[in-house]
């Protein structure tokens, strides 16, 4: 019984450290109340110098790049044409009453 307690044990310890190893190349503990700190210089890149270089520069010609130094995102591009103002006109005209009060309790809360 005690045999198979601590071979459960072992088990147990074993499925919480494998996660945590996968990443302790990249993220590194601080012991403090910042929390773990990453490096980037110890992960492995996926990308060439070139892809990189390019990325950068499309970002800072859509302007993503200087929002992200802001901490502010930008709207996702249009996928398409959206409706008229005449097309949601006559939505609102055609609702249900129900569908009217739910609209409204939707904007009062």
């Amino acid at each position: 019984m005690a045999n198979r307690l601590l071979t459960s044990a072992a088990f147990a310890a074993s499925l919480l450290v494998v996660p945590t190893l996968s990443f302790a190349e990249v993220w590194h503990n601080t012991y403090s109340n910042s929390g773990p700190t990453f490096h980037a210089d110890h992960a492995e890149s996926t990308k060439t110098r070139a892809e990189v270089i390019r990325e950068l520069q499309q970002a800072k010609a859509d302007g993503s790049y200087e929002n992200s130094l802001r901490d502010v995102l930008l709207p996702e591009p249009s996928k398409g044409g959206g409706k008229t103002r005449a097309q949601v006109l006559e939505e609102l005209k055609n609702m249900t009453p129900a569908e009217r009060e739910s609209m409204r309790q939707l904007y009062l809360n």
